[in-house]
């Protein structure tokens, strides 16, 4: 992850579509972390400033689940810190998938 990088709505739009299938986001309400692996966008989070919420949740296109998550949320701490927000927060709603149901809590 690179900071002050600026990701396209493009390149954020195809993540959370490969993670959840659709895109939500206010983009101008957020920071907005972005995981690159040798360039490409994999992942991404949105960090909400007031609160330190990551909004609809950490995204991971699939195939790179398990590796990039925990290095979104590590940065996530950064941020929060900086801000002097005292901490992040994570809503995960169940139902979806039950593989990723099931590893979500512990993650």
């Amino acid at each position: 992850m690179v900071r002050g990088e600026v990701a396209s709505i493009e390149e954020l739009r195809n993540i959370q579509k490969r993670s959840w299938g659709f895109l939500i986001p206010s983009f101008h309400r957020h920071f907005v972390l972005m995981a690159l692996l040798d360039y490409i966008p994999v992942g991404s989070a949105y960090l909400n400033p007031r609160n330190g919420n990551l909004n609809f949740g950490i995204h991971v296109i699939q195939i790179h689940w398990r590796r990039v998550g925990s290095r979104i949320l590590r940065e996530a701490l950064i941020l929060t810190k900086e801000m002097k927000l005292g901490r992040v927060s994570l809503v995960r709603v169940l139902g979806r998938s039950k593989s990723a149901d099931e590893k979500a809590p512990s993650f």
